[in-house]
């Protein structure tokens, strides 16, 4: 098999050699081969800090590697003869073209740092990963579609799988630009902590998905069901929802499922943003009336969900604009109105 040469600038980078072995070239006989004419190469990943050891072998089945690649942001690799989806298989990892080492060699794919320039389907028509997101490569399908691994930024799943085009992918150390929110014409609705995403009115459950309260857009409703459209970081949805699942409906003036005594709701509009005023007390829970645990800082930037009022005072649940800090499953960031400015 004649060797494949990623074409790109010459960089000069780290690699550190592991004890001396007999490097070959490797045959298609060591393994299964990838999609027909599916080469996946570039010039190295994105950064990512305690990313999993480079290693390549010589072959699928060594035992020790021929060589550790110790800046994968820095070296060209064409990837090619993809295992299996679900095997934990080796890929073709072919080096050159940059005055260090010229190998076809086999290295694992997780850990590695793709890709997408489109989005990989998850259920289709209905989930998908966002185009820009940073994926593993776990393999080929069946049908010899790609099958990427991609972190939810979400509470459950952790991850999930979806499949994508040879040329939907790409091995690059700059970060592509992150595919832009689903936007479409419809009403606001706040969607609970864990929602059920279906096919259909009462059709197929295609995930259950465990995030603090999503914004959506409500398109449709029909027989205790909501189509809704929604985005997080990481995926997009444009599926059914339970109506209990629907926490908060604009069009209808409604919230339900705040869980506490006492308190009454006024005006939300969780498309707001606000910024907080100075340091003030943190409450994280169902409502604001438990007790503070810590506090949200001077200058945070927050997403407005809702306002309750509570013996005559009124709190606002928030969550951060840059999402890096959630609060727990069922629970809300709880703070006092009167340290909050409404941009």
């Amino acid at each position: 098999m004649a060797p494949i040469t990623p074409s790109a600038p010459e960089i000069v980078a780290q690699i550190a050699l592991a004890p001396p072995t007999l490097i070959t070239t490797p045959t298609s006989a060591e393994g299964p081969s990838g999609p027909s004419g599916c080469v996946v190469k570039g010039a190295g990943e994105t950064f990512g800090l305690g990313t999993k050891t480079f290693r390549v072998f010589t072959s699928r089945t060594d035992l020790e590697p021929a060589l550790i690649v110790e800046r994968p942001e820095s070296i060209h690799v064409a990837w090619h003869d993809f295992p299996r989806a679900g095997t934990r298989g080796r890929a073709m990892a072919s080096l050159g073209g940059q005055s260090l080492v010229r190998l076809d060699g086999y290295a694992e794919l997780e850990g590695r740092r793709f890709q997408l320039t489109h989005r990989a389907i998850v259920a289709a028509d209905h989930i998908w990963v966002r185009a820009g997101r940073t994926v593993e490569l776990t393999g080929i399908d069946d049908d010899d579609a790609l099958v990427v691994s991609s972190p939810t930024e979400s509470f459950a799943p952790k991850t999930v799988r979806a499949r994508a085009q040879c040329d939907d992918v790409v091995y690059q150390p700059d970060e592509l630009t992150p595919e832009a929110d689903v936007i479409t014409a419809g009403d606001e609705v706040l969607l609970a902590p864990t929602t059920h995403l279906y096919d259909t009115p009462n059709g197929k459950q295609l995930l259950t998905l465990g995030t603090s309260y999503l914004n959506a857009t409500k398109v449709d409703s029909r027989g205790g069901f909501v189509h809704i459209v929604a985005s997080t970081s990481a995926l997009a949805f444009d599926a059914w929802i339970p109506q209990r699942d629907v926490v908060a409906d604009r069009a209808l003036g409604s919230i339900s499922g705040i869980g506490m005594t006492g308190g009454s709701s006024c005006g939300w509009g969780w498309s707001r943003i606000g910024t907080v005023i100075r340091e003030t007390p943190l409450r994280i829970g169902t409502s604001p009336t438990v007790a503070s645990t810590g506090a949200i800082e001077r200058d945070a930037r927050v997403h407005i969900a809702q306002s309750v009022t509570v013996e005559g005072e009124p709190w606002i649940a928030v969550s951060f604009v840059s999402r890096e800090i959630e609060p727990a499953p069922t629970k809300s960031f709880w703070i006092a109105e009167a340290d909050l400015r409404y941009d």
